[in-house]
């Protein structure tokens, strides 16, 4: 029988082989160029025709090796795709080649076709219009082979591909392989060996000798996901490492393994060991999904509940779930509670949308106004309070301090479309009577800062506590708490204090007004008579942070306040103090000193600037912009470290920069100038200024937008701020730029903004 067998294998892998050869004719898709005529790359010396539906065409020669020109004038262009049109083809007159022509479009595939040799492989090629382009194709011959593997029964692969068993003398017979390299591997059981062979016409016997050796047990690596996943290899239980790998040693030969986890589908495979090790990686099927509920209007901060489970509040994304059906509960205030059963999908995400049904009522809660709204004894706010309720029973209660509270019961039922109102009675205050006198009399009485006459009087006020002010002019006021009871009366008797006091107010600038008690008194100096008592003083300048003090003034004697006002420009965190030695100049020094240490850490500005230039520069090098154009525009970026602050009388800059001229020239300059601020003559708050200095650079011209040009040096410039104007974090001047050595003269407007 196995005789039998081996020799119908014999009769049949040939028939095989033949069935399963290579092409004969392969065009070499890496050879594909334009033709170069002239010095003008891609354009055809005669005229291409235009296909018939008047697109352009393309030409393209095709070199044949190895065929003859009636091999040549056979074959046949086949086109793939598309709706391209071959509009010529012959046989090219000196050489083995053939010369086509059809629609040029771009990946534009076609094949050849002999009725000896079969088909050619596809190419797709990128053509345009009117232009000719060169391929080159090969006939490649075929030969017989013979294998020997030196082991009857052996599987035989030739460049990948099976072509049969070895018979009863180790041999394999090999029909219509090519001429060339080709890769050769012969399998007996576990053991097999790979060898490059070269087919020529002389050389078609090989011999390879099969290591049985190789049948020694070889490393498996298996790599699953999830890596908690159970491994089961050949009946035996493993589990993977904390990456999810196992490595074992198997004998070469068939082998299974299952692996399962859960929530996840289980597989089983069987695997070959070959003499080598053998990766294996396996990534599981969720058997799960998870239920996502976004945070619509009505879903917004339910609880959510799946197969009695809390999971969170929406929005909410469970863990995952087992596929398959689940209870889902949704719960939420003033809503009806929903249950029902969803199905979550293999890897999939349930988007859950579902609106609950509302369970409430609009509803509108009014007393007086200032009363207190409380929902069954729940403070809800002042009175109107709008809001829902759940369908239920209610009470309702307005409160208000003094008061007696009044309350109703209500029913409430679901209906949130339309809006409910209910206006509560008025609380009915609760009062009580006090009796004010003084010494002397017809002195002002205010009750919780409102007036309401003079001594003696007797007032009626809500019971509770109340703060009592009397006052008279040229007295002391006194303060009182005094506690009102029901239907009782309070006597206050007061006796106020006779006398006044000077206060005295000098600052630094003067010309500082001055209020007190919130009220305009004058311009510093300033003296002024004030009744005996606590006042509050507050010297306002212009420009300048106010400052504001709490005197006492006492009978017969004069309280002093000296400011000295700071610019807003340069207010520091502390404040100033009074005191009574006069302003100086050492005072000054030592603020204009710490003002500078305050601005000079943020002094740093961004500037971007427009200039310029004319038609001269750049004339010292071989590329003359004055050929190019008669004048150029250029751009800048850059940043300015101003050294001192801004309204100081010697302003120094520090930068950097890059422009870029329109006639493709770079400039890298690092200005230095030292500019004078002429407008410190007038004010403190703003800069006038120019200056001059120096601006060392780097220029480089070009003949096109890219870095390396024509010519290029180090230079410096002459740097001009013609006018520059300015204020704490903004600056714009006008400057003048002229370049010693390159002739670059440029004249520009820059703005910075300062940190």
């Amino acid at each position: 029988m196995k005789q039998i067998y081996l020799l119908l294998l014999c009769i049949i892998a040939p028939l095989m082989a033949v069935a399963q050869q290579e092409r004969s004719l392969e065009i070499d898709a890496s050879s594909f160029r334009p033709v170069q005529v002239s010095d003008i790359e891609g354009v055809a010396i005669d005229k291409i025709q235009q296909d018939h539906s008047k697109r352009p065409c393309a030409r393209i020669k095709i070199r044949i090796n190895r065929m003859t020109r009636d091999d040549i004038a056979q074959l046949s262009v086949q086109v793939v795709g598309g709706i391209v049109e071959l509009t010529k083809k012959i046989v090219a007159i000196e050489g083995n080649g053939l010369i086509i022509e059809l629609t040029a479009k771009p990946e534009t595939r076609f094949y050849l076709h002999h009725d000896k040799y079969g088909d050619s492989n596809v190419v797709n090629l990128d053509l345009e219009g009117d232009k000719e382009y060169y391929l080159d194709a090969e006939l490649r011959l075929q030969q017989s082979i013979v294998i020997n593997a030196g082991v009857a029964g052996a599987d035989v692969y030739l460049d990948g591909e099976y072509r049969g068993i070895t018979n009863s003398i180790s041999e394999l017979t090999i029909e219509g392989v090519t001429l060339g390299d080709h890769t050769l591997l012969v399998q007996h059981g576990s053991a097999k060996i790979e060898e490059e062979i070269e087919v020529t016409t002389t050389s078609i016997h090989f011999r390879v000798e099969v290591d049985s050796a190789q049948a020694r047990a070889q490393y498996v690596v298996f790599n699953v996901s999830p890596k908690t996943a159970n491994i089961t290899v050949d009946g035996k239980a493993y589990s993977a490492d904390a990456d999810g790998y196992l490595t074992l040693r198997l004998h070469n030969g068939t082998h299974s393994y299952e692996i399962s986890a859960l929530h996840y589908h289980p597989t089983k495979e069987q695997f070959t060991v070959e003499g080598k090790k053998r990766d294996i990686k396996v990534e599981l099927l969720p058997a799960h999904g998870r239920l996502h509920i976004p945070a619509t209007e009505e879903l917004r901060d339910a609880k959510v509940y799946v197969d009695n489970a809390y999971i969170g509040t929406v929005p909410v994304t469970s863990d995952i779930l087992p596929s398959g059906n689940h209870t889902l509960r949704i719960v939420k205030p003033l809503y009806e509670t929903f249950e029902g059963t969803i199905t979550i999908s293999d890897g999939q995400e349930l988007q859950y949308t579902k609106a609950l049904k509302a369970d409430f009522a609009n509803v509108v809660i009014s007393s007086d106004a200032g009363s207190n709204i409380y929902v069954n004894e729940q403070y809800k706010g002042k009175s109107p309070w709008s809001g829902r309720l759940g369908s239920g029973i209610y009470s309702l209660e307005a409160r208000k301090e003094g008061h007696r509270s009044k309350s109703i019961d209500v029913t409430i039922s679901a209906n949130p479309k339309e809006q409910k109102t209910f206006t509560l009675p008025s609380p009915e205050p609760i009062l009580g009577f006090l009796d004010v006198r003084s010494t002397p009399n017809i002195a002002t009485v205010k009750v919780d800062g409102k007036e309401v006459g003079t001594t003696p009087i007797e007032v009626e006020l809500l019971i509770g506590s109340h703060n009592v002010t009397i006052s008279k002019d040229g007295y002391t006021s006194e303060n009182r708490s005094v506690t009102i009871n029901e239907a009782a009366t309070t006597t206050l008797d007061v006796t106020l204090s006779e006398g006044n006091g000077t206060l005295s107010v000098t600052s630094s600038p003067t010309g500082a007004m001055v209020y007190v008690d919130g009220r305009y008194a004058g311009v510093t100096p300033l003296k002024q008579q004030l009744p005996s008592g606590s006042h509050s003083v507050e010297v306002k300048r212009s420009g300048y942070n106010s400052v504001t003090r709490n005197v006492v003034i006492t009978r017969n004697n004069t309280e002093y306040v000296t400011v000295s006002l700071k610019s807003t420009q340069y207010s520091s965190a502390s404040g100033s103090s009074a005191s009574k030695s006069s302003y100086n100049s050492s005072s000054y020094n030592s603020q204009r000193s710490s003002y500078r240490s305050y601005d000079r850490g943020f002094n740093v500005g961004f500037f971007a600037d427009f200039s310029y230039a004319g038609e001269s520069y750049g004339s010292s090098y071989s590329y003359d912009y004055s050929d190019t154009a008669s004048s150029v525009f250029g751009f800048g970026l850059g940043f300015n470290w101003r050294l001192w602050r801004y309204n100081s009388i010697i302003i120094p800059f520090i930068g950097a920069r890059y422009k870029y001229f329109s006639g493709n020239t770079h400039f890298v300059g690092f200005p230095l100038t030292l500019n004078i601020n002429w407008g410190r003559l007038f004010t403190e708050d703003f800069s006038i200024y120019f200056g001059a200095g120096i601006e060392p650079c780097f220029v480089k011209y070009s003949e096109s937008n890219e870095w390396n040009g024509v010519g290029s040096l180090w230079d410096y410039s002459v740097a001009l701020n013609l006018f520059g104007f300015g204020d704490r974090h903004n600056d714009l001047n006008i400057y003048l730029n002229v370049n010693i050595n390159s002739d670059l003269l440029f004249c520009g407007m820059r703005y910075t903004y300062f940190f």
